[in-house]
């Protein structure tokens, strides 16, 4: 009787601790990360000051919100076109494309964005075909 009573307990302690566990794993909440060829860098953020630089930088923002990227090459960029894409990090696959006319003696070059779903995003700023900066954005409800 005591046998089958302490295997009843061990049973339900087992299937308590599985049902707990399941509310108490929190998911891993990715953390956006960048990179940087020479110093170029891309921020991002939700408005513009009067000088067209970037009001409190984030990295986290909801589905379909406008948000602003700001790249900045660090040098002139030496070629007339600077090409964003945005990719899922989960596949690298190439969500969108843009292409800019730029004058070569520039170096800095802002643009306007959204990502329509929710989950982890690379920004790319291509300058001659080649990365010059990344930054991760975490689209979240």
């Amino acid at each position: 009787m005591v046998m089958r009573f302490a295997l009843i307990v061990l049973i339900l302690a087992i299937i308590a601790a599985v049902i707990l566990s399941g509310f108490l794993i929190n998911e891993a909440v990715p953390i956006p990360q960048s990179t940087s060829v020479e110093g170029a860098v891309i921020i991002t953020g939700l408005e513009l000051d009067e000088n067209n630089q970037i009001l409190n930088p984030g990295d986290t923002f909801k589905p379909n919100q406008d948000f602003y990227i700001y790249f900045n090459n660090n040098d002139s960029f030496g070629f007339d076109q600077v090409t964003f894409q945005l990719l899922d990090t989960e596949n690298d696959k190439i969500l969108a494309q843009e292409v800019y006319d730029v004058d070569i003696e520039e170096n800095e070059l802002y643009s306007l964005v959204y990502f329509g779903s929710p989950g982890l995003f690379r920004i790319l700023a291509l300058v001659g075909g080649q990365i010059r900066a990344t930054r991760e954005v975490l689209i979240k409800e």
